[in-house]
Order: structure tokens, then C-alpha cells, then sequence
């Protein structure tokens, strides 16, 4: 709890382990939260979302991102911004089709928009998102190997705009990104591999000289996990 340092439950109502928990943080002091649990049909997992106030109380039960117990969702991503509104991310899989989709939920007690698609044969999604604005970006993973993709979205979820990577060459293996406050671009953070050598890409993206570029951060036998970074 934000006002108390207190530890909070998150109450599903989904008897059952629950898995990949995120959180964003909201301007007036509470959080979303979402994670991964058993779906409906007890097959398959669906990712959900809860909301709370700085208190720490519920303003809502958890539902379910995808109502529909199809596929499967995992590795959720969640960015929240001062409008009220929240976005939810996530991993998809069905009949062996593997793509990136989100959610935007208005302020609390507004209906969420209809599920939208970042990519498809992509995985590995991550979330920038301006608090001020309510704009963000996702990041994902090409399933085939050719590198990242980049898709930037207003506030309404419309308007999307693919953004390149420079030197985001094949055998790429997580990726991060994060909003360069205050400038409108992004920062990706990219890790390729080479043989048995990781290299660390720092990109930064759509900035305001319209200028793309790159850093090599590191270099050397690095893990295949997911770096982050935040401003």
C-alpha cells in the first residue's frame, strides 16, 4: 500500500497458482496490476488486470484482458498515465500462431476499448508509455529472427507508426523500452548475438533532430534475459 508501506493482496477469485506479475503506478498514487492465471475453461491462461487506490483497496475486481478463454496469454506488460487511463500488453498464442496485443482501459468504471494487434509471429512484448500524454510504444520480438519491431500509438490506440531500428540485425533476444522524457522519442535496449558473443544495443528513436542512433553498451558471453531501464 503507497500510503502505508503495507503489504496488499490481490484477490483474483481464480482458485490456483497466478504467475509474471507487473505493476504500473498511477498519478494519483495507486496501481494496476496485472499477472497470468488459469482461464476460464481451467486449459488454458489468460492475463488479468486489477486496479487499486493509494489506499490499497480494489476498485474493481480482476478481469480477465482477453474475456475469451481461446489461446493462451502470458508475460503481461502494464503502463499507466494521468488521464486515468491504463494499457495492458501481453503475449498471444493460438493454434500454434504466436502475436503481440493490448488493451486500453479508460478511467475506472469506463468500458475498455476492443482488443487491438501490435504484430503478428512476433513475442517477447514490452511497453514505453508517457505518463503526461497517455502515448506509448510496444516493442517486439520477430519470430523469424530478423530483428525487433517497434510500433508507436496515441493516446486513443490509433495512428500507429512504425519505427525503424538501426542495426537491429537478426538473432536478436530481448528487448526493453522506455520513454526519453522530455523528448518524444524512445530508447530501445536490444541484446544480438553473434556466435558465442551478446552485444547490448542502446537506440534511441524518433527523437526530435529526426536523428536515429546508436550505443554498444556491452559486450561479451552475456545471458539471454531481458535488461531494462527507466527514467
Amino acid at each position: 500500500k503507497p500510503e502505508t508501506k503495507e503489504s496488499n493482496k490481490v484477490v483474483t477469485d481464480v482458485v490456483g497458482n497466478h504467475w509474471l506479475a507487473e505493476v504500473a503506478c498511477t498519478p494519483e498514487g495507486g496501481f494496476a496490476f496485472v499477472g497470468v492465471r488459469k482461464d476460464a475453461d481451467n486449459k488454458t491462461f489468460g492475463v488479468f488486470l486489477q486496479r487499486f487506490d493509494a489506499k490499497g483497496t480494489a476498485q474493481s475486481k480482476a478481469t480477465y484482458v482477453n474475456p475469451e478463454p481461446a489461446g493462451t496469454q502470458v508475460h503481461p506488460v502494464v503502463g499507466a498515465a494521468k488521464t486515468g487511463a491504463v494499457v495492458v500488453g501481453y503475449d498471444d498464442s493460438l493454434n500454434k500462431q504466436e502475436s503481440v496485443k493490448f488493451r486500453i482501459y479508460p478511467k475506472p468504471g469506463e468500458a475498455p476499448k476492443s482488443l487491438a494487434t501490435v504484430a503478428t509471429n512476433a513475442k517477447g512484448v514490452n511497453l514505453a508509455m508517457n505518463s503526461d500524454t497517455g502515448a506509448f510504444a510496444f516493442s517486439a520480438i520477430l519470430n523469424n529472427g530478423s530483428g525487433v519491431t517497434v510500433k508507436r500509438y496515441d493516446e486513443t490506440g490509433s495512428n500507429p507508426e512504425a519505427l525503424t531500428l538501426p542495426n537491429a540485425g537478426p538473432l536478436t533476444l530481448q528487448v526493453a523500452l522506455t520513454t526519453l522524457a522530455p523528448d518524444p522519442g524512445y530508447g530501445v535496449i536490444y541484446l544480438t548475438r553473434s556466435g558465442g558473443t551478446s552485444t547490448i544495443h542502446l537506440s534511441l528513436v524518433g527523437t526530435q533532430d529526426g536523428q536515429n542512433r546508436t550505443i554498444q553498451l556491452s559486450q561479451g558471453n552475456l545471458p539471454p534475459y531481458r535488461p531494462a531501464v527507466a527514467y
